[in-house]
């Protein structure tokens, strides 16, 4: 039988609570953390070749934030999905295609516009955009989204 020294058997508890603490995080946030990358040229133009293609073949609503591609509820990043392996993705947000049909027309336009060598795309259908804009002394000073609705989550590629 092996006895533990003083030391060990003080420093144990804390070894296994810090272990278990770091599997908590992992499991609750490793999955579902999207890590925002910069995005490189190639990555611009991927997102500028996908979001023309859906413009081009669909009537969106028009964006409640800046950030919408052409003033459109089109968003385009590039994401990590988790944070232990560095697979990238193209994740494009739509708002407003809320019809499964034509979600399906969408998710076929997208299929025929991935060009080679493109990163695989999660494709996120959402009910309704909602904004927040944060204002102080009558000035714009932020904004955040509020709770909107996910009607559908595809991955192509």
């Amino acid at each position: 039988m092996i006895e533990r020294t003083g030391v060990a058997a003080r420093w144990m508890p804390c070894s296994l609570a810090s272990i278990g603490v770091a599997f908590v995080l992992v499991a609750e946030t490793g999955c579902a953390i999207n890590a925002d990358k910069s995005m490189s040229e190639g990555d611009a133009h991927e997102c500028q070749v996908l979001a023309e293609a859906v413009l081009k073949n669909h009537e969106l609503p028009p964006a409640v934030t800046p950030f919408g591609h052409d003033g459109r509820a089109l968003y385009c990043a590039i994401r990590q999905r988790n944070p232990f392996i560095t697979h990238l993705y193209t994740e494009i947000t739509l708002y407003g295609v809320v019809e499964r049909s034509e979600q399906d027309r969408v998710i076929a336009t997208l299929r025929g516009a991935r060009g080679r060598g493109y990163k695989p795309i999660i494709l996120r259908f959402l009910e309704r955009e909602m904004w927040h804009t944060d204002m102080r002394d009558g000035r714009v000073v932020g904004g955040r989204r509020g709770a909107e609705t996910l009607l559908r989550t595809e991955i192509l590629g």
